[in-house]
């Protein structure tokens, strides 16, 4: 249910700030429970289409850490998901992106 909220909360925000910056830093915690794969993701998606640049500097590694902990141990359906973060990674900061993904082994 905290997910579900946090989600929604980004969602009515008025956009992405420092504080909503500072609640992303749970979730590589969060990520190593596989149990509340899919909403993780769509608050991670959020939170790379909307942080701008400001995230992306912030939260890398804690973006590579998410990613790390689920690639290749979710299910397809989660996998899914995940493919979308990775997505939104790559549509938003082809640059960026592409070498984060790169750096931490996650694309080879």
């Amino acid at each position: 249910e905290a997910l579900r909220m946090w989600l929604v909360f980004l969602r009515l925000s008025n956009g992405y700030n420092g504080s909503l910056g500072a609640l992303f830093t749970r979730a590589a915690t969060l990520s190593k429970d596989l149990e509340h794969v899919i909403i993780l993701m769509r608050i991670t998606e959020y939170y790379i289409m909307h942080g701008g640049a400001s995230f992306l500097n912030d939260h890398a590694q804690t973006i590579q850490e998410v990613l790390c902990n689920l690639v290749g141990e979710v299910r397809p359906r989660g996998l899914a998901y995940v493919a979308l973060v990775i997505e939104a990674l790559l549509r938003s900061y082809p640059t960026e992106g592409g070498s984060l993904l790169f750096q931490y082994g996650l694309v080879k």
